[in-house]
């Protein structure tokens, strides 16, 4: 049928011969034939099976089963297998590994390898690479693409709204992805891009203050006025989007933009030291 996969030919081997022993009348053993269960498949039958398995598989269903799965499930030849197809292992890989397998186990010496379904998890988990991006966040992108974690336009916009991240770094690249067109490989449409992590806020019913400050809340706004532009702009086509015109007090989107720009605007001549000319009335555009 179609769909279905071929058991491994160990399996249906054992499958085919299983019998088992037992007592006769005159205490002598005698070969019987059994019906197989899964209970009787050794251990390493079982570790063919699941190298079958993709690794959300196993963490998410094989490794809940029992005591049993999940020692057989955790054994390095499995995750080895996964490691090396999905970020590659070369010799200078395996050292560093190793030397941190070390300095996780605080130094301990008896450490030989590297545990690696918790190093495949690891690098798998987004959060784990938060400190990384505060630190570096364009060497960051890159490593989380390499990787396979950021295949998208969505999933790098989705990942820059992920909790306790530098906002300052987000404005950077959010502000900045157009003029880092060719050098930076982690992203397609810089619009689209920002559209994403805009849509990750959902402003169903929410004002358009309380919206716009929960936005700003989120991103350190760089200060270049066209980065400013950029990011503006992602955020009204969000929220005319998300509230369809808030009732009928928007037009388009664009309304909502040049609000938004004013409403900045407004703020920043209100609240910052550095401005020597202030806004009149006749000066702004609402």
């Amino acid at each position: 049928m179609a769909g279905l996969v071929r058991p491994p030919p160990d399996v249906c081997r054992f499958l085919a011969s299983y019998s088992d022993t037992e007592s006769s009348s005159d205490g002598s053993p005698r070969r019987i034939k059994v019906k197989p269960s899964w209970k009787h498949l050794p251990n390493e039958i079982w570790l063919a099976v699941f190298e079958y398995l993709s690794p959300e598989d196993l963490v998410r269903r094989v490794l809940l089963v029992c005591k049993r799965f999940y020692q057989i499930a955790s054994s390095d030849p499995i995750w080895l297998k996964h490691f090396e197809r999905r970020f590659g292992c070369d010799v200078l890989t395996r050292t560093m590994l190793n030397e941190r397998a070390k300095t996780r186990r605080e130094g301990l010496s008896f450490i030989k390898e590297v545990p690696w379904k918790d190093e495949f998890v690891w690098r798998s988990d987004p959060q784990t690479r938060v400190p990384f991006f505060n630190a570096h966040p364009i060497m960051a992108l890159h490593h989380m693409q390499r990787d396979g974690l950021l295949q998208s336009d969505r999933d790098v916009g989705r990942f820059l709204a992920t909790p306790n991240l530098s906002k300052r770094n987000i404005g950077f690249i959010l502000g900045r992805l157009e003029d880092h067109k060719g050098e930076w490989s982690f992203f397609e449409n810089a619009a689209e891009l920002r559209l994403h992590f805009a849509r990750t806020f959902d402003w169903t019913g929410v004002g358009f203050l309380d919206a716009l400050r929960t936005y700003l809340q989120a991103i350190h706004l760089p200060s270049s006025a066209v980065s400013v532009d950029r990011i503006i702009s992602s955020f009204a086509k969000r929220y005319y989007e998300s509230t369809g015109g808030d009732q009928g007090q928007f037009i388009d989107g664009d309304r909502v933009y040049v609000l938004a720009f004013s409403t900045i605007m407004l703020n920043t001549d209100m609240y910052s030291s550095a401005i020597k000319k202030y806004l009149l009335p006749s000066m702004l555009v609402v």
